[in-house]
């Protein structure tokens, strides 16, 4: 597939964005579709009931190359189940549920991370016994759920594992990346950053009492804040003992890693792309805003406080650790909280590495996938854990409510998007007994909404087919000083934003 070089390119806070009513001067800049939506049957039996609490609670979806990977509650046999799901070219699939059997032994308790490959295989920290926290790792893999690692295996060194941490990283050739813990002697507390290589084997990349790049020796491997890229960098926050600073980002592969001097106080959203620099893009607490690290050095690439593309409002992250990914070119893809716009909360935005133009993909108050219809509302933007919202090639996936009362929550994705056109309602008047639309982006066939009644007899104009519609039933729906919402849908699915309209008297 051609690629476009200067392509445009997307803790635990709960980042609810209020919906307010929108008025008709939005349209969508991209196509997208719904993976999977509140009320639709899901694989293996049940229904979905995602919600954005969950989603932010349990992890972002997230996608590389054609395979998207996300979690969600369903409705099964009365109860409400956790499940984690897996997409690719455009089939649905589970990968496994609370309550399923666990491979080796054991029933699956609680799943507390999952992530995907290049080649479809998806991983997954969950917990099989007990009260604590994740005791395995899981690997999923042409249909077939694998134990790839647990608590009491032993690691290099001769240590064994006592706990696993709850982010997990997939290195994109096979295997992945995941924090553990174990005691180099009684009662110490030591972790290590483990890469399960996809033969099964363990190399530890870093480790307490190691030597750390740029001197001192690591401390303690933070368990949440692990990301890879899909050539198998990793990047990692540490603290240090003993060096120059007490602690930072690392990046690269076992036995060869690079401090960058910032990040110690990283959040668990951070990104490495896989372009000639490996870029790391992350978010520190005390810095609202997106720090990038180069090889010629660290810098602000989103500033907080910058205009919202598409809205009268600002960026303004303040406590919001949002989700982001880098593609294969450095381009970056992230959520964004809006300030100062009523009908524009929140909103999906990129940033290109080359030309520096910020543009937004999807924003609240955009029209949503015509299965869903309505606007999109609530944004789960929160990285509660490390999570890929865009893959190599700038395809995004995101979590979102939709529908006229924004009251369905869905996972939509701008992969495999069906092709069409997004209209545009601009005007709309009664002309003796019609109702006439004008707008653009008007195919042939589109409808006319009135309050989300469809016109059936609407018709193109013949002079002007794609910018205007008429419908003679139009009139009755309408009373003389009534207000409504006007919109119209396209053959292909797409929805504009509502027009507001009222009758003269």
């Amino acid at each position: 597939m051609g690629r476009n070089p200067r392509r445009i390119g997307m803790r635990s806070l709960l980042a609810i964005v209020a919906i307010s009513a929108v008025a008709a001067t939005a349209t969508a800049q991209s196509r997208a579709r719904t993976v999977a939506a509140a009320g639709d049957a899901a694989p293996g039996g049940g229904v979905f009931t995602p919600s954005i609490e969950r989603v932010v609670q349990k992890g972002l979806p997230s996608i590389i190359g054609n395979t998207i990977v996300f979690g969600s509650d369903v409705l099964l046999n009365g109860q409400s189940v956790y499940a984690v799901f897996s997409e690719s070219n455009r089939v649905l699939r589970t990968v496994t549920r609370v309550g399923a059997p666990a491979p080796g032994g054991g029933t699956i308790q609680d799943i507390e991370h999952f992530a995907a490959d290049r080649f479809g295989n998806v991983y997954l920290t969950a917990r099989t016994g007990g009260a604590g926290g994740a005791d395995r790792v899981l690997s999923y893999s042409f249909g077939v759920l694998q134990d790839v690692a647990r608590i009491g295996n032993t690691i290099p060194g001769g240590h064994t594992i006592t706990s696993l941490g709850p982010s997990i990283a997939a290195d994109g050739l096979g295997g992945c990346y995941v924090q553990v813990g174990y005691s180099a002697v009684q009662g110490s507390n030591d972790s290590a950053l483990l890469h399960i290589n996809a033969d099964g084997t363990f190399d530890v990349v870093a480790a307490t009492g190691l030597a750390a790049p740029g001197g001192g020796v690591f401390g303690g491997v933070s368990p949440a804040t692990i990301a890879s890229s899909t050539s198998g960098l990793v990047v990692f926050a540490a603290t240090i003992d003993g060096g120059p600073v007490p602690g930072g980002l690392f990046a690269g592969r076992t036995g060869n890693l690079l401090r960058i001097d910032a990040g110690a106080d990283a959040f668990p959203n951070i990104t490495i792309a896989d372009n000639d620099e490996a870029e790391v893009s992350f978010m520190l607490q005390s810095t609202p805003g997106i720090r990038m690290s180069s090889l010629t050095g660290i810098s602000t690439f989103v500033s907080n406080g910058m205009g919202a593309p598409r809205s009268v409002g600002t960026v303004n992250f303040g406590p919001f650790a949002v989700g982001l990914a880098a593609d294969d070119e450095g381009s970056l893809y992230f959520f964004a909280p809006i300030q100062g716009d009523p009908d524009r909360g929140a909103g999906l935005l990129t940033k290109d590495r080359f030309t520096g133009a910020v543009t937004s993909i999807v924003l609240q108050g955009d029209p949503a996938p015509g299965d869903v219809s309505g606007l999109i509302g609530i944004f789960a933007l929160t990285a509660n854990r490390p999570s890929r919202i865009a893959n190599d090639d700038g395809k995004v996936v995101f979590a979102a409510t939709a529908g006229d009362n924004s009251d369905k929550t869905g996972i939509f994705t701008t992969l495999n998007a069906p092709e069409g056109l997004v209209p545009t309602v601009t005007a709309a008047q009664i002309k003796g007994s019609k109702l006439i639309v004008t707008g653009s982006s008007f195919e042939a066939g589109a409808k006319i909404l009135v309050n989300g009644t469809v016109l059936n007899d609407t018709k193109n104009n013949k002079k002007f087919p794609t910018t205007k519609l008429q419908a003679k039933s139009g009139s009755a729906q309408i009373a003389p000083g009534q207000t409504v919402s006007i919109s119209v849908r396209n053959t292909t699915g797409s929805l504009s934003a509502p027009f507001s309209y009222r009758r003269p008297n």
